[in-house]
């Protein structure tokens, strides 16, 4: 198993990078030139959680930077921190989310498995109440383009479970994220 760690400030990613025997049509995340070298991810758009009747936008993630040191990789496992978060619904009321914290694997072939529950705390809405999502897989979940030796994570999810706010069913999740290497190295996605 390889390890690739972003570090934030007030919290951190953690990606674990696995290098597992596949075949040569499976899908894999490269990295070359200088080796080890340090990285940092940068969200490109918001991330979004849409359920039936409402949606928590997040505008901001922490700061992060980390190290890779592997050629060829299978899967990721990412811890994220998502800040300034709100919880809008379709009735126009908006209220302030505390920071969510998640942890996600994600495989080359585009499957997100949803690894701790995840606790979205909305504040002030009928008094304060959780949303939770399971763990879970979510097939199909995400793409990956390459970009001049960077790497952007597109995820389109669809049908995550989740619970709470008087809310139940499935659920959509979106977001862009650019990862790229410092030294020079560059990262690619076949």
């Amino acid at each position: 198993m390889k390890t690739f760690r972003l570090l934030g400030f007030a919290a951190s990613i953690i990606i674990t990078l696995s290098g597992m025997a596949s075949a040569a049509s499976a899908a894999e995340f490269h990295a070359s030139g200088e080796l080890p070298t340090q990285l940092e991810a940068k969200a490109l758009t918001n991330q979004e959680f849409t359920t039936q009747l409402s949606t928590i936008v997040c505008t901001e993630r922490e700061i992060q930077q980390g190290t890779i040191a592997e050629e060829q990789l299978t899967s990721l496992t990412v811890e994220l921190g998502y800040l300034d978060c709100s919880f809008k619904t379709l009735l126009g009321g908006t209220y302030p989310v505390h920071h969510i914290n998640a942890e996600y694997l994600l495989d080359a072939n585009g499957n997100v498995h949803v690894l701790k529950l995840i606790d979205i705390e909305v504040l002030e809405f009928g008094g304060g109440c959780t949303i939770t999502i399971p763990p879970q897989i979510v097939e199909d979940a995400v793409t990956y383009e390459n970009d001049s030796g960077h790497l952007i994570v597109n995820a389109k999810a669809k049908g995550i479970e989740y619970s709470g706010c008087g809310l139940e069913g499935e659920s959509e999740g979106a977001g862009k994220t650019l990862i790229s290497a410092t030294s020079g190295a560059e990262l690619s996605y076949s």
